[in-house]
């Protein structure tokens, strides 16, 4: 959308400014506590996942929870170790499979209509 005048922009901006943090909404928490217990990451390193999945910086990150950015990335070599992974990119890749193949198996079969109307 195009704003026409400069109450339009202030009200576009306003709206960006507090929509939903990109990609803050692709699991749920107990999507986040399942696969941190499935891969193993400490209470600090899923923070560090959450915020890589909200597309901030190391500095943003650090910044965020407190810590220095050295810090930030001392969290980051540990979780491409535990998910044999080189880069920020395939993190967020290698959760999202996570939570699709875990998704798959919790799963459970509902009957389907025509079946209750037996």
């Amino acid at each position: 959308m195009i704003a026409k005048n400069s109450k339009e922009l202030t009200q576009l901006q306003q709206a960006a400014i507090t929509s939903t943090i990109p990609g803050s909404d692709m699991l749920t928490q107990s999507q986040w506590n399942e696969t941190a217990e499935t891969l193993r990451l400490t209470n600090r390193e899923t923070q560090v996942c959450q915020k890589l999945f909200e597309g901030i910086t190391r500095n943003q990150i650090a910044e965020d929870l407190g810590i220095k950015p050295r810090t930030v990335r001392h969290y980051m070599e540990h979780i491409h170790e535990k998910l044999a992974v080189k880069n920020r990119v395939g993190v967020v890749l290698r959760i999202i499979q996570l939570r699709d193949e875990l998704g798959d198996t919790h799963v459970t079969a509902s009957p389907s209509p025509d079946q209750n109307q037996n």
